[in-house]
C-alpha cells in the first residue's frame, strides 16, 4: 500500500500533474502509515525481548537441573570405583588408616554426606579445573540462626542477597541488589563486616562445608576431575579437617564487583540467583573451586 502511494505520487509528478493539496495528503498519509509500522515493530521487539529473557531463565533452570542429575550419576560411579577397584581401595585404606573398608552406598536424602560405608562419610564433587561448585545454599535467616554473631550485619548481607518478592512469589528483577561498595555504605561499615567475617571464619567454613547434622558430617572430600572432553580424569580425596584448616589460613575480602565475598581463591559466597526468579534465588550460596585447594596431604588416583 505504501509503495502504491509513492508510485502514484511519482506518476503524477512525471506527468507534470502537480496537485499540491493531493501531494500533501499522500505524503502525510505515507508518513502516518510508516509511523504505525514503526510502532508495531517496536512492540514486537519488546515482546521478543521478553520471550528471550524467559527462555534464558528456563535454560538456567535446565542447566542447574542437569548439573544436579549429573552429580547423582557421579555418586553412582564413585560407589562403583570404591567397591570394585582394588587399587583405590588400598590407597583409601592407607590414607584413612583402616585395614578394611565396608561396601559403599549412596546416602539417602539431602545431606553433606553423599556416600558412605557405614563408617567413612564422603562428600562427592564433580568438577573441572578452575570450575566452582555449590557446597551450600540457604535463606539468610538460617545462616544467622547458625551464626548469630553476624546478625548485626544482616542489612549488608541482605542487600546483596534479597530482592523484593512479588505477589506471584517471584523475585522482582526490576530491582537491583545493593552492592557492598562505598557508593552504598561507609567504608567503616564494610571494614567492620570483613573484620567480623574473618573473626568468625571457622564457624562460617564449618557451616558451609560440614553442616549441622552431626550424623552426616563428612570425613572426606572427594573430587572427580573431568577434562574439556568430558572424560573422567582423576580422583582426588582430602580429609575434611585438612580442607577446613587450609581455608582457615585464607582471609575474607569483598570482590571489586561488590556482589561476591571471597576467602582466598577456593571459597566464595554470594546471592544464588537463577531458579527462574523463584524466592530461592535469594539464598546465600557458598561455592568451592576444588582445583584451587592447595593441600599437600591428599590421595590421588589417575583414571586410565
Amino acid at each position: 500500500m505504501i509503495n502504491d502511494d509513492i508510485n502514484e505520487i511519482t506518476t503524477r509528478l512525471s506527468n507534470c500533474v502537480i496537485d499540491n493539496d493531493l501531494y500533501k495528503q499522500l505524503y502525510l498519509k505515507t508518513i502516518k502509515k510508516n509511523a504505525k509500522l514503526i510502532k508495531k515493530n517496536a512492540k514486537l521487539i519488546k515482546k521478543n525481548a521478553k520471550l528471550i529473557k524467559i527462555v534464558k531463565e528456563q535454560n538456567k533452570y535446565i542447566v542447574a537441573s542437569k548439573t544436579a542429575k549429573n552429580g547423582y550419576k557421579e555418586e553412582d560411579l564413585v560407589v562403583n570405583d570404591l567397591n570394585n577397584n582394588i587399587e583405590i581401595q588400598e590407597k583409601l585404606s592407607n590414607f584413612v588408616g583402616v585395614t578394611t573398608l565396608s561396601k559403599f552406598h549412596k546416602k539417602i536424602g539431602t545431606t553433606k554426606t553423599d556416600i558412605t560405608d557405614g563408617f567413612l562419610k564422603i562428600q562427592v564433587k564433580k568438577h573441572k579445573i578452575n570450575q566452582f561448585g555449590q557446597i551450600d545454599r540457604h535463606y539468610l535467616d538460617y545462616f544467622f540462626e547458625k551464626i548469630p554473631e553476624l546478625v548485626s550485619f544482616k542489612k549488608l548481607l541482605a542487600g546483596i542477597c534479597n530482592l523484593p518478592v512479588l505477589e506471584n512469589g517471584l523475585c522482582d528483577k526490576s530491582k537491583n541488589i545493593i552492592k557492598l561498595t562505598t557508593d552504598n555504605y561507609e567504608e567503616e561499615e564494610l571494614n567492620q563486616l570483613i573484620e567480623n567475617l574473618n573473626k568468625y571464619k571457622n564457624k562460617i567454613i564449618n557451616y558451609a562445608i560440614l553442616g549441622y547434622d552431626e550424623l552426616c558430617k563428612p570425613d572426606l572430600l572427594l573430587g572427580v576431575e573431568y577434562d574439556k572432553q568430558k572424560n573422567r580424569n582423576k580422583i582426588i580425596i582430602y580429609k575434611m579437617e585438612d580442607v577446613i584448616n587450609y581455608l582457615n589460613t585464607q582471609t575474607f575480602k569483598i570482590r571489586k564487583s561488590g556482589t561476591v565475598i571471597e576467602l582466598g581463591t577456593a571459597f566464595t559466597f554470594q546471592r544464588k540467583g537463577g531458579d527462574s526468579a523463584k524466592k530461592t534465588a535469594n539464598h546465600i550460596q557458598f561455592k568451592l573451586v576444588f582445583s584451587n585447594l592447595n593441600i599437600t596431604n591428599k590421595l590421588v588416583y589417575v583414571i586410565n
